[in-house]
C-alpha cells in the first residue's frame, strides 16, 4: 500500500481508503455479517484510512468501525461527518429495523421511488453537531476523532459563525485533531478554502467529472489542504454494474447507453490495467494533489481487485492526454429510454 500525507496535516493516509457508507443494517439491505470480513480484509492489505458518517445506516456503520478496530485504535484513521437528520421517511425506520428483514427484498425494489418522496434533512446548528458528534465518539470506542468533516454542507453552513467555532472548539478540546467538509460542487469547496479551519477536502472526482482537477486541486495544494476523492468510479457510471449500485428502476436503466459509454473508455485498458475500474482509479490516483480516493463496496472481492490501481504503473502519458478530454465529451448521459450520451460538446 502507498501511503500519502493528508495537506499540511499529521496524518499519514493510505492512497486507497474505505467509504463506509453500506456498512450496517438499513431498511434495503443489511451487510453487518459481510462488514467486519471487509473491515478486516481492507486492514490487512494497507487500508488505514475509513471514512464513516452519523447518519450511515442510523449509526451502524460507526458502531461496526468501533467494534473491530477498538484494539487497533492507534493503527487506524477514523474520518466521520455531521450535519445530516434522518430523512422524512426515516424518522422512525431505526426503531422498525428489526421487523424489515423479510420484507427487505421486496422493498429494495421500489427503493428509488421510495428514496424519491423521502426529503433530505440537514441541521448544522453546533447543538445537532455537537450531538452528532459525541454519538460519534461513543459508537467509535475513542476519544477522539482524526478528520471530522462537515457533510455536504450548503455555502451558508460553510460561511457561518457558528459552525466555525464549533469545529475549532472541538479541536480545542481534543475531541477532533482535523477539520473537513465533504462538498458536492466546486463552488462549495472553493469557499471552504477561505478558511483555515478546514484541514481538508472531499469532492467527487472522476474521468466523467474533472473540473475539481482544473478548479480546486491547485488552490488547495497553495493552501496545504488536502484532498480525498470521493464517486471515484461516477456512482457506477465506470462500472458494469450501473444499474446495481444507483438502484435504477428498470424502465430508467438504459443498458444501450451504458454499453457506449464502456466501449468509448476501452482505450483506457492495458495489460498493466487490465479494467476500466483500475485504470479509472488509476487516473486519480495519478493526480499528486490526492492524498486518498475512497472505495465504497461491501464485498471484499471487490475490494481486493481494486486494490490492484495501487499497484499498477501510472497511466501512460498519451492515455493520461486522452483521458483528461473526456471532460470533452457528454459521457454520462440521461438514463432512461430517451438517454443521450457520448455526444461531442468540445
Amino acid at each position: 500500500m502507498e501511503y500519502r500525507t493528508l495537506g499540511n496535516t499529521e496524518l499519514r493516509v493510505s492512497a486507497l481508503g474505505l467509504g463506509c457508507s453500506r456498512l450496517g443494517r438499513s431498511v434495503f439491505e443489511d451487510t453487518r455479517r459481510q462488514s467486519r470480513e471487509l473491515l478486516e480484509t481492507a486492514f490487512d492489505n494497507g487500508i488505514n484510512f475509513f471514512d464513516t458518517a452519523a447518519s450511515y445506516a442510523y449509526g451502524d456503520s460507526e458502531i461496526l468501525l468501533g467494534n473491530v478496530f477498538a484494539t487497533r485504535r492507534d493503527q487506524v484513521i477514523l474520518a466521520t461527518k455531521g450535519g445530516y437528520c434522518y430523512s422524512s421517511s426515516a424518522r422512525y425506520a431505526p426503531y422498525l429495523l428489526w421487523l424489515v428483514g423479510p420484507f427487505r427484498k421486496l422493498l429494495s425494489r421500489y427503493r428509488p421511488q421510495l428514496r424519491q418522496r423521502s426529503k433530505k434533512r440537514q441541521d448544522f446548528s453546533s447543538r445537532f453537531l455537537r450531538k452528532n458528534l459525541e454519538q460519534s465518539l461513543s459508537r467509535m470506542h475513542t476519544d477522539h476523532i482524526d478528520l471530522y468533516q462537515l457533510h455536504s454542507p450548503s455555502m451558508v453552513a460553510i460561511e457561518s459563525d457558528e459552525v466555525q467555532r464549533f469545529l475549532e472548539n472541538s479541536i480545542r478540546d481534543g475531541k477532533v485533531r482535523y477539520c473537513a467538509a465533504s462538498v458536492e460542487t466546486v463552488e462549495e469547496a472553493r469557499l471552504c478554502l477561505k478558511y483555515p479551519v478546514f484541514s481538508s477536502l472531499q469532492i467527487g472526482f472522476n474521468l466523467l467529472e474533472q473540473a475539481p482537477a482544473r478548479e480546486v486541486f491547485p488552490l488547495a495544494r497553495s493552501r496545504g489542504v488536502g484532498v480525498v476523492v470521493k464517486m471515484p468510479l461516477a456512482r457506477g457510471r465506470l462500472t458494469n454494474n450501473y444499474r446495481a449500485m444507483t438502484g435504477l428502476a428498470p424502465e430508467r436503466y438504459n443498458q444501450e447507453l451504458q454499453a457506449q459509454r464502456r466501449r468509448a473508455l476501452t482505450f483506457l485498458v492495458s495489460e498493466n490495467h487490465p479494467s476500466v475500474e483500475i485504470a479509472s482509479l488509476r487516473f486519480i490516483l495519478d493526480h499528486a494533489d490526492v492524498a486518498s480516493v475512497l472505495i465504497g463496496t461491501t464485498d471484499p472481492n471487490h475490494l481486493r481487485n481494486n486494490l490492484h490501481a495501487v499497484k499498477a504503473p501510472p497511466l501512460p502519458e498519451n492515455v493520461m492526454r486522452d483521458a483528461r478530454v473526456l471532460q470533452n465529451y457528454e459521457l454520462s448521459g440521461r438514463d432512461d429510454a430517451s438517454g443521450q450520451g457520448l455526444r461531442g460538446v468540445g
